[in-house]
């Protein structure tokens, strides 16, 4: 129980501050780009992720479930799971960038005001490298790696979002930030490919294993792609009747709330790779107790973040948007 509650505190920390770094360089974006290009970023950046669950189909989440139960020195079997996913993500990533590529002028003429096409058909190829990452990411946990995970989870999130600062920032413009996170957004996930795949063999994959994830993971797709729409659905219907500036003014305040979410993530990656393994092994009391001590965690420190919210939401608001906002 201690090391899970390490563990958890471990990711913990890579997550609060991949969630303040959209905070933190708000003002820098906002003074370069202007409020209304940070919008049409936010609505870019949903079009990435509205796709992510349709193309990954939540197939890493299998790896928790069943490479989890292979021992470490079996890289023979490791390997088949790993390939077995890969390509797959590597196929339906593809076919979203293609997806969102075709899709760019319509997007850009319906909810970007005609002004970011260019930036919209570079954005796609993050549909193919988020996918590939969703999915293989779920490796490392599922063999319990979750320092080396929590180092590369920040790296991927933190890089390519700085790319996108001093990109928009040097150049005045958000399509050399769009470009610069696209492009790093791709190498951090090629190296990401390389950490795990580097202490495994190539290998075929298999038909059959992927069937077996497929089974196991469709009804979390399901859940994912519904979440997904609700969670990203809301920017499109601002970005179309209010327009992309109140769109980014609704997204500062969007990201201020969401900060709470940074421990409720991690402590559900934690009991998906400990919780498979023991309840399987009939330790039905200690998976009780870890769930306990999960939900625990998660009240302690949530409660905190959101007192501290309800007396400093407005000062807080005032460092990123100092005017006020007029909806015609």
């Amino acid at each position: 129980m201690k090391k899970f509650i390490s563990d958890t505190l471990f990711i913990s920390i890579g997550g609060f501050l991949t969630k303040i770094k959209g905070i933190i360089f708000l003002p820098i974006i906002i003074a370069s780009v202007g409020l209304a290009n940070y919008g049409a970023f936010v609505q870019i950046y949903a079009n990435v992720k509205i796709l992510i669950p349709f193309c990954a189909l939540s197939l890493g989440m299998g790896f928790q479930r069943f490479a989890s139960k292979i021992p470490k020195s079996d890289t023979h079997n490791l390997s088949i799971h790993f390939y077995s996913i890969l390509l797959p993500s590597m196929l339906l990533g593809l076919f979203g960038s293609l997806l969102l590529f075709i899709l760019a002028p319509f997007l850009n003429d319906w909810f970007l005001e005609g002004k970011h096409l260019l930036s919209i058909q570079v954005s796609s190829i993050m549909v193919f490298s988020n996918t590939c990452y969703t999915n293989i990411n779920k490796f490392l946990l599922g063999k319990k790696k979750f320092k080396l995970y929590a180092i590369l989870e920040f790296s991927y999130s933190f890089i390519p979002y700085l790319g996108f600062v001093l990109g928009s920032a040097f150049n005045q413009d958000i399509f050399y930030g769009i470009l610069y996170y696209s492009c790093l957004d791709l190498f951090i996930s090629f190296i990401f490919f390389v950490s795990i795949a580097y202490n495994l063999k190539v290998v075929k994959p298999s038909i059959q294993i992927f069937k077996q994830y497929f089974q196991f993971s469709y009804p979390l797709a399901i859940s994912n792609v519904q979440g997904g729409l609700l969670n990203k659905s809301d920017r499109y219907f601002i970005s179309y009747f209010l327009g992309v500036e109140l769109l980014g003014a609704y997204n500062i305040v969007h990201r201020i709330v969401d900060i709470v979410t940074f421990i409720s993530v991690p402590i559900r990656k934690q009991i998906m790779s400990y919780l498979p393994k023991i309840w399987d092994k009939g330790y039905y009391a200690e998976s009780l107790q870890m769930i306990r001590s999960s939900l625990l965690i998660f009240m302690f420190i949530s409660v905190g973040a959101i007192g501290y919210l309800v007396f400093y939401f407005e000062s807080i608001l005032t460092l990123f948007v100092n005017r006020e906002i007029v909806i015609e």
